[in-house]
C-alpha cells in the first residue's frame, strides 16, 4: 500500500517495539533459548503474493560449504519480453521467488556454511524493473512488500551471507547487497547509489531503516538525501565493502574467499539468527510489515507530500 504522504513515510525511530523485544543482557543458557522473542522456526518466511520461473543457478561445493546463488545473463542483447536487458538482473517477481528458492535451498542444505550471491556481466542489479512495473501496475504493491519481505530475510538469516559486487548496483538492488552480511566489489567497474531524491522518490520505512543499519551514521544523509555516488575503493575505506578487487574473475574469487573465511560462524545457526534479529531488529520488524508504515512512492509535481505508484 503506498502512504499518503511524506509524514507517513518518516523513518522509524530507533529502539521502537521491535528493539524492546530484546532482551535486556546475554546469560549462559542453552542455544535453543532464543536472544529475542517471537523468531519464527528455521526455513519459514511469511507468504509471497508472487511465482513463476527466474534467472538463477545455484550451486553448492561441498570442499568449502559455499552454497553460491549466481544472477545469470551477461548480454545487452538478451531482452525481457517487455524489454529490459536481462543483465541489469532486475528485481522482479520471479527474482524474488527464485531468490527465496535459492535460500530455501542453502538452508535445505545441512553442511552448507555461507551464502554467496553474485551476478554475471556489468551489473550486479539495477534495482527495481520499472519497465515491469509500467505493464503492471496494479501488482507493483506485492511486488515491493515481496521484496522487502525478502531483504528481511537475508537480513537475519541464519547463515553468513557474502554479496559480490561485480557491476552496478543501485537503488533496491543497492538495497539488496546492503542486505548482506559482507560484500567484495569490483574496483575497474560499478557505481553503488540510491537515487530516490533525484526521480522524486522517498523510500519506505523498512529499506530506510535498512539503510541506516548499514551503513555509517556519516554517509547516510550523502547516500539518501543528496543520492551520491560511490565507487568500490571509497565503500572499503568506509567500512561498506571489504575489498575492492579489479576483474570480474577476480572479484569472484575474492568473494569466494571471503565466505570460506566466515563460514565456521555459521555452525550455529540458531544463534547466528538470534543474534541478528536483535541486531537489527527495527529493520527486519519494518520490511516485513511493509503495509504497517507505508510503501515507497514517488512525490507530486506541487509538493503537496502526495504519492503515485512507482509504475508511473
Amino acid at each position: 500500500m503506498m502512504c499518503a504522504g511524506i509524514r507517513a513515510r518518516a523513518p522509524l525511530l530507533a529502539g521502537g517495539a521491535a528493539a524492546r523485544r530484546c532482551l535486556p543482557g546475554l546469560r549462559a543458557a542453552s542455544l535453543a533459548a532464543p536472544l529475542c522473542r517471537g523468531l519464527a522456526p528455521l526455513g519459514r518466511f511469511p507468504p509471497f503474493a508472487s511465482s513463476g520461473p527466474s534467472g538463477l543457478r545455484t550451486a553448492f561445493s561441498s570442499e568449502d560449504g559455499i552454497f553460491e546463488i549466481t544472477m545469470l545473463g551477461d548480454s545487452k542483447d538478451e531482452k525481457m519480453s517487455w524489454g529490459t536487458q536481462v543483465q541489469e538482473h532486475r528485481i522482479t517477481p520471479t527474482a524474488v521467488v527464485g531468490l527465496n528458492a535459492a535460500l530455501d535451498e542453502a538452508l535445505a542444505t545441512p553442511s552448507a556454511k555461507s551464502v554467496l550471491l553474485r551476478g554475471e556481466g556489468r551489473f550486479f542489479s539495477n534495482g527495481f524493473d520499472l519497465l515491469w512495473m509500467d505493464a503492471n501496475g496494479e501488482k507493483c504493491d506485492a511486488l515491493q512488500a515481496d521484496t522487502e519481505r525478502l531483504l528481511a530475510r537475508v537480513l537475519g538469516f541464519p547463515m553468513p551471507t557474502v554479496a559480490c559486487l561485480n557491476g552496478h548496483c543501485t537503488a533496491a538492488g543497492a538495497m539488496l547487497a546492503l542486505a548482506f552480511d559482507k560484500r567484495v566489489m569490483r574496483s575497474d567497474l560499478g557505481w553503488f547509489f540510491v537515487p530516490g531524491i533525484d526521480i522524486g522518490l522517498v523510500y519506505s520505512p523498512g529499506m530506510t531503516q535498512l539503510m541506516r543499519a548499514k551503513l555509517p551514521v556519516p554517509m547516510q544523509s550523502d547516500v539518501l538525501t543528496f543520492g551520491q555516488r560511490y565507487q568500490a575503493e571509497e565503500l572499503v575505506q568506509l567500512g561498506v565493502v571489504k575489498a575492492a578487487v579489479k576483474g570480474e574473475t577476480e572479484v569472484h574469487s575474492r568473494a569466494r574467499e571471503l565466505a570460506l573465511e566466515v563460514g565456521p560462524k555459521g555452525k550455529h545457526r540458531e544463534a547466528m539468527r538470534g543474534i541478528k534479529a536483535c541486531l537489527y531488529a527495527e529493520a527486519i520488524a519494518a520490511l516485513e510489515s511493509p503495509d504497517k508504515g507505508g510503501g515507497m512512492g514517488f512525490v507530486s509535481r506541487d509538493g503537496a507530500g502526495k504519492s503515485d505508484k512507482p509504475s508511473t
